[in-house]
């Protein structure tokens, strides 16, 4: 899960229009019409580069509109912008209607905003348009699983299975390419120039990006790089040499940041 920035004061126009045109149908049927999240589907892919919001697996099939607060429950937000997030089918299925909260307090909350009703109920889900997902989630990159740092973290892993065994063999997969970049170098170091390293380093920066999938895997394995890939290098003037264009590298990128 990365951290998404979504402007919720500028919702698509459809979804202002469907939301006004259907109103009162909403409020009668508890019910919202499908066909008001198309213009939605097109903005969220472009806002999470097709990746499902919560296990950041690159779609499948076509994306899912998924509900943070079940629109079964929240009907009133079934058209709330802040409300809709893109999942794949598999995380769209776990987390189905289920919202854990940690407390309610008495309020309207169909007259509540975003803040006050976040306040008011507290909600257990990691939202990745409100929250920093870093401070609640960590990896252990040898086995691909995904690990919590507090109680909001482990319920949202549990709710959407997130260490499901498909997701834990790609990251692993993911993990082991690196490695085995990394065992090249190692191999071929004699011949190895600069300008070869740092393309390698560079693949490694490159799966971090946001575009790219398990991206906040692939950046706790480049801001560890010194933990977690440099003591694969056995030949400590290899170590060494590596360990230095890599924190060149990395302060290059952030004096253009």
């Amino acid at each position: 899960m990365i951290k998404v920035n979504k402007d919720f004061n500028n919702p698509p126009q459809e979804l202002l229009n469907c939301a006004e045109k259907n109103k009162e149908y909403l409020l009668e049927a508890k019910e919202a019409k499908p066909y008001c999240y198309k213009k939605s589907k097109i903005e969220l892919e472009k806002l999470y580069h097709k990746k499902c919001a919560y296990c950041e697996t690159k779609y499948t099939e076509f994306v899912r509109i998924e509900h943070y607060r079940p629109k079964s429950v929240y009907y009133w937000l079934a058209y709330e912008w802040s409300n809709l997030l893109p999942t794949c089918e598999k995380c769209n299925n776990a987390k189905g209607n289920k919202f854990p909260i940690m407390k309610k307090q008495t309020i309207d909350v169909k007259k509540s905003d975003l803040k006050k009703l976040n306040e008011a109920e507290k909600p257990y889900l990691v939202n990745p348009e409100i929250d920093n997902p870093e401070e609640y989630f960590y990896f252990n990159e040898k086995t691909g699983e995904i690990k919590s740092k507090n109680e909001r973290a482990e319920v949202t892993i549990n709710t959407c299975q997130l260490n499901r065994t498909d997701f834990i063999i790609a990251r692993q997969k993911q993990y082991n390419e690196t490695k085995k970049n990394i065992g090249i170098l190692y191999i071929s170091k004699k011949n190895k120039t600069k300008d070869e390293i740092n393309y390698i380093l560079k693949s490694v920066l490159n799966k971090s990006k946001p575009e790219n999938e398990y991206s906040a895997f692939h950046n706790q394995i480049w801001n560890n790089f010194e933990e977690i890939i440099v003591p694969h290098f056995k030949d400590k003037k290899l170590k060494d040499f590596v360990l230095t264009e890599y924190k060149l590298l990395k302060k290059k990128i952030n004096k253009s940041k």
